[in-house]
């Protein structure tokens, strides 16, 4: 219930007919509140095309506006303050020196206003930004996985993004839901999929029987010990090798994250590149790659049963199970083997470095490792260090 403000006495009123008309003044106020009466309906008719909220709050802005006080501020619509959002994170300073924001980052953004759009559509309701509280956060995440079948982790992915454009918008003096701080990201515990040394070994050494799996088995190999997206391994021709002191690379600007990257080229890549006149295997596309390698693994007798997760063709939502080995291999296999295999033989700091994982954080959470074990990891080249101080005190100069 919201006031119009016009008042009349209780005995000039009628419950079914509203003013009793009785005086030149009775007759003017109930023209009055027929003229409102049209033009709240008007702007009814208007706020329900648009799927703009309809509530006690624009009510009372309506009411307002015809009066003549102007439009009450009912807040921000969260798909245009995410086109803020966008346009401040594209001058903004990055952490590697650049400006504006990755090609990864932006993907994200088209996709989670995407998202909202849909559910806006599937709600036939438009969401003020002051609306995202730990209920939005459920409701959106129920569509997102019993409507759109999204997976959990990327669900999660796109929950934390959405609270993560609240807080900017509190940030810049907008009105957010009490609750906000009670939406939470999330993430489903996966088997981490990964050819040990040996298995790429054996990957390497079987005979393939066509072509076109041996042209996939060499990219496998390449990028099991490059350890890159394969947005930027399956781009890589001889043109991205350098050689500097002796001493062959491969440098690279990533395509997700625009960090500049260099990978040594070790024995066994090198193998590949010898026997194809030094250049890369064919290009050929992801989707390709990804169907191709299962049939790699599949020949090469990576056949053993694992716990893992696949995505079932009739529902289209991941399952988990125990499935023969070739079976959960993917493109992501190349760039997790290649850090989980490195881990503990080559310092974090240099891997980090080669995938370009953000912070250290990140990359132990990648590999599976608690933080912790840096720690562990840093004490053993600590000891090691200690003992060769020890077995070795030439070094030491006393003054």
């Amino acid at each position: 219930m919201r006031k119009t403000g016009f008042s009349v006495m209780e005995k000039q009123w009628n419950p079914k007919n509203g003013v009793k008309a009785s005086t030149p003044e009775l007759k003017n106020l109930k023209a009055s509140l027929k003229k409102m009466e049209v033009y709240i309906g008007g702007k009814l008719n208007e706020a329900t095309e648009q799927k703009k909220r309809i509530d006690g709050l624009w009510l009372q802005q309506t009411i307002d506006s015809y009066n003549g006080k102007g439009e009450a501020d009912t807040g921000i619509y969260l798909t245009d303050y995410i086109d803020r959002y966008t346009r401040a994170l594209s001058v903004k300073p990055r952490r590697n020196g650049e400006v504006g924001m990755s090609e990864g980052t932006k993907k994200k953004t088209r996709t989670v206003k995407q998202k909202i759009l849909d559910y806006e559509a599937y709600t036939n309701t438009r969401y003020l930004v002051k609306d995202v509280g730990r209920q939005f956060g459920e409701d959106f995440s129920a569509y997102l996985s019993n409507v759109q079948k999204l997976g959990v982790n990327t669900i999660g992915v796109y929950v934390k993004y959405v609270k993560t454009v609240c807080r900017d918008a509190f940030g810049n003096g907008h009105e957010v839901a009490p609750t906000v701080e009670k939406i939470q990201g999330f993430r489903e515990k996966t088997e981490k999929i990964v050819l040990s040394f040996d298995e790429i070994d054996q990957i390497e050494a079987a005979q393939m029987d066509s072509e076109y799996k041996e042209n996939a088995r060499d990219w496998l190999v390449i990028g099991c010990n490059l350890g890159q997206r394969v947005s930027d391994l399956l781009r890589l021709t001889k043109n991205d090798i350098v050689i500097r002191e002796g001493v062959s690379f491969v440098q690279l600007t990533q395509v997700k994250t625009g960090k500049r990257v260099a990978i040594p080229i070790n024995e066994q890549a090198r193998r590949i590149l010898d026997k194809r006149g030094g250049d890369f295997p064919r290009q050929i596309s992801d989707v390709k790659f990804n169907l191709y390698i299962k049939k790699v693994c599949q020949t090469a007798g990576i056949t053993q049963m694992v716990s893992g997760s696949k995505m079932d063709k009739k529902t289209g939502r991941k399952v988990k199970g125990v499935f023969p080995k070739y079976e959960l291999i993917t493109s992501h296999t190349c760039r997790r083997s290649f850090a989980t295999n490195h881990y503990g033989i080559i310092p974090t700091g240099y891997l980090k470095d080669i995938t370009a994982h953000s912070t250290e954080r990140q990359f132990l959470e990648y590999v599976g490792k608690p933080l912790e074990d840096s720690a562990k990891q840093v004490a053993i080249y600590m000891e090691q260090l200690s003992q060769q101080r020890k077995n070795n005190p030439g070094h030491l100069k006393i003054v």
